[in-house]
């Protein structure tokens, strides 16, 4: 696959569920986790990076404990990469000197596209759904990304820069008075976003964007 298609891919991860590991080192690998419902996702993503890394590093099953008295144990799958200089390009655009990861102008300029939206939303985006008048059908009122790790202003840059490439109108809230997001709330920008986003969306993703 082209270049293009991979990095996009590899800073819309970055940007959602993905984060750098082996800080101490000279280069970076990137880590991926997921649950069992989701690991057809996560093994696209591994058979990518793979390919780009020409790695073969495997995925890894772990349970953690859930529910009440924590005595369900619920599969879930991680990915460490390999360490290379092709995650650290990431690792220098994206985090300071602390290795606190932001969401930076130079990064998205140099690497994010319809493909990082896409990965973006499949990681942290999900649909908002209400019943009609008569309440006797459900509805998509809107679409979410999620981003509480990232500062409101760097949320806010993420929204403009999406719009001044896409011309893709979304709102930045707090959720809880406490964690930014992005919503597309009206018709056209539902509409818009699917249209970016839609071609890269897995079939076991789809769950996301249709009732």
């Amino acid at each position: 696959m082209e270049n293009n298609f991979i990095k996009g891919m590899i800073l819309g991860t970055l940007l959602g569920d993905g984060a750098f590991h082996s800080l101490k080192k000279k280069n970076k690998g990137i880590f991926i986790g997921h649950s069992e419902k989701q690991l057809d996702y996560l093994q696209y993503k591994v058979n990518l990076i793979n390919n780009y890394l020409s790695a073969n590093t495997a995925v890894h099953k772990y349970e953690f404990k859930s529910g009440f008295g924590y005595q369900t144990r619920l599969p879930f799958y991680k990915f460490y990469s390999k360490t290379h200089h092709k995650i650290t390009h990431f690792y220098n655009l994206l985090c300071d000197k602390d290795g606190t990861k932001h969401i930076t102008k130079n990064a998205l300029e140099k690497h994010f596209n319809d493909v990082s939206l896409a990965f973006l939303f499949m990681d942290d985006g999900c649909k908002e759904v209400c019943w009609n008048r008569k309440r006797t059908e459900k509805k998509i009122k809107s679409f979410k990304i999620s981003l509480g790790g990232f500062s409101l202003e760097e949320v806010e840059l993420l929204n403009n820069f999406i719009f001044e490439k896409f011309d893709l109108v979304g709102k930045v809230y707090l959720e809880h008075n406490k964690y930014p997001m992005i919503r597309y709330s009206t018709q056209e920008s539902r509409d818009k976003l699917l249209c970016i986003i839609s071609p890269y969306i897995l079939p076991s993703m789809q769950y996301k964007i249709v009732l």
